[in-house]
C-alpha cells in the first residue's frame, strides 16, 4: 500500500527516477512473501531471473557512448562533452588573469572545476543578482556593490535567467524591469560582453577608477 501510494504521488508529481528508487526495496519486500507462498517451487528461478535481469544493463556498457568517451578521451575532452554549459566556461575563467571573482548567475550546479573565487546563484534558489538589479536605484549603486564584493566578472546562463517572468516574485513586471536595467548596464559600458559559450555569456564589470 505504501509503495502504491508512493508510486501514485511520483506519477503525478516530478516523475524523476531518483524519487521513485526509495520505494523499490519496499515493493520487493512486499512481493517476496506472496511469491514464497504461491510459487515456492519456482522461487529460486524467480530470484535467479531477477539477478540476471539486474545484470542485463552491464551488457550495454560497451554500447554506452558516455562510457566509451570516459575510457577513450582525456579528462578535459570528456568533461567538455558531458558538461557543455559549465566546463568550457570554467576553463576560460580559470585561465583568465583578469578574473578576480566571478558571480555565477543561474548557472547549473557543477562548480567542482571552478578554481577562481565565486559568488554562486544557481538554478536551485540563488536570486541575489536579480534582487540587486531590481533594488539598485542607479548605475553607481550597482557598481558600488560589485566593487565592494571584489566581483570582476559575471557568468549568466540565459537559458534560465529572466525567462518566463521568473523574477516576478519580486513584484508584477519585475522581470521586464530587471531586463531593461540589465540592457542599460550593457549599453552604457558598465557590463561588457566578453565571451559567449552557447547560452552562457561572460560579462566584464567596469573596473573601479
Amino acid at each position: 500500500l505504501f509503495s502504491g501510494i508512493w508510486f501514485l504521488l511520483w506519477t503525478i508529481q516530478v516523475q524523476q527516477i531518483r524519487f521513485l528508487m526509495p520505494a523499490i526495496p519496499l515493493l520487493i519486500l512486499g512481493v517476496l512473501p506472496f511469491i514464497s507462498k504461491h510459487f515456492t517451487r519456482s522461487l529460486r528461478w524467480v530470484l535467479l531471473s531477477s539477478v540476471l535481469w539486474l545484470l542485463n544493463p552491464l551488457q550495454n556498457i560497451l554500447d554506452n557512448q558516455g562510457t566509451l568517451r570516459f575510457f577513450s578521451e582525456n579528462k578535459q575532452e570528456y568533461l567538455r562533452h558531458q558538461l557543455p554549459e559549465n566546463y568550457p566556461v570554467y576553463e576560460y575563467i580559470n585561465e583568465s588573469d583578469e578574473v578576480q571573482k566571478i558571480w555565477l548567475v543561474w548557472m547549473r550546479g557543477y562548480h567542482f572545476y571552478l578554481e577562481k573565487e565565486a559568488r554562486i546563484d544557481n538554478v536551485f534558489g540563488g536570486y541575489r543578482f536579480e534582487n540587486l538589479l531590481f533594488h539598485s536605484q542607479s548605475r553607481e549603486e550597482f557598481l558600488s556593490e560589485m566593487h565592494r564584493a571584489n566581483i570582476s566578472h559575471l557568468a549568466i546562463n540565459w537559458r534560465f535567467f529572466l525567462q518566463d517572468d521568473n523574477a516576478d516574485r519580486l513584484g508584477e513586471g519585475a522581470t521586464k524591469q530587471i531586463e531593461e536595467r540589465f540592457s542599460l548596464l550593457v549599453q552604457n559600458g558598465t557590463l561588457e560582453p566578453e565571451k559567449q559559450f552557447n547560452s552562457v555569456w561572460i560579462y566584464r564589470i567596469q573596473p573601479k577608477k
